[in-house]
């Protein structure tokens, strides 16, 4: 799979996770534990305030045409507007994105739905009640 990835992937995974960059088994555990203790947080936090899934922008802001390398700050880092984190990942949940429109240029504008882990029924019922009340989303203009 690796031989198949893109340049700029196959750059990231040799700085990130390859020997000798590859993180420590300590730093991979205690990545682990990191991400166990949101999933916590998250599932709490949903269950406080009675919450069945949350709906939000995908991205904050207009999207970035895939050839801008603009760079953003995220938590006190820079990162590629697209490669911004995202909750539902970062805590295993159920995700969902539906298409919500355009920019003015014509660029797809996505909107998020995350719920727990193991709600994806619930999810999925809520995605298809919106899509036939939104409609299907027209494909993006050619980029060139």
């Amino acid at each position: 799979m690796f031989a198949q990835v893109g340049p700029s992937m196959k750059t990231y995974i040799e700085t990130r996770a390859l020997p000798p960059s590859r993180p420590s088994r300590e730093a991979y555990e205690a990545a682990l534990a990191r991400r166990d203790q949101l999933k916590a947080t998250v599932r709490d936090w949903y269950s406080q305030h009675n919450i069945l899934m949350l709906a939000h922008p995908v991205i904050m802001g207009l999207p970035p045409k895939m050839s801008d390398r603009s760079e953003t700050e995220v938590g006190g880092q820079k990162c590629r507007d697209r490669a911004q984190h995202r909750l539902g990942v970062c805590a295993s949940m159920s995700s969902l994105v539906l298409p919500a429109g355009e920019t003015p240029s014509g660029l797809p504008v996505g909107l998020e739905f995350d719920a727990l882990s193991g709600q994806d029924r619930e999810l999925l019922s809520v995605g298809l009640s919106l899509e036939a009340t939104l409609g299907r989303a027209n494909r993006p203009p050619l980029l060139g």
